[in-house]
């Protein structure tokens, strides 16, 4: 499944299509019971029984390995019009381990 996300990612983005994760994971609803929707990125998602029980949260589910692979193949997002010069000297502490 992994595999396949990415494959399609970036497809659509070497189209010059923009594309975000359709995710459960940023998308839970609180009515689910395992505390979601979630703003941070979490896990890399590598337990084979990660869907064993959709109802409790998994060790290390999320969508961090989408997140490090898109960083790995195409860098760090850089705002537009972000320059040296006039880049921003400072930005909120790294919690994923993306910048």
């Amino acid at each position: 499944m992994k595999e396949k996300q990415l494959r399609d990612t970036h497809a659509a983005i070497e189209q010059y299509a923009g594309y975000m994760l359709a995710s459960t994971w940023l998308q839970c609803v609180a009515g689910e019971g395992v505390g979601g929707p979630f703003m941070t990125p979490g896990g890399l998602a590598e337990d084979p029984a990660i869907d064993t029980d959709v109802t409790k949260l998994q060790k290390h589910a999320g969508i961090l390995w989408w997140l490090q692979d898109i960083k790995s193949k195409y860098g760090a997002w850089k705002p537009p019009g972000a320059t040296p010069a006039n880049a921003p000297t400072t930005r909120p502490p790294d919690q994923t381990g993306l910048h």
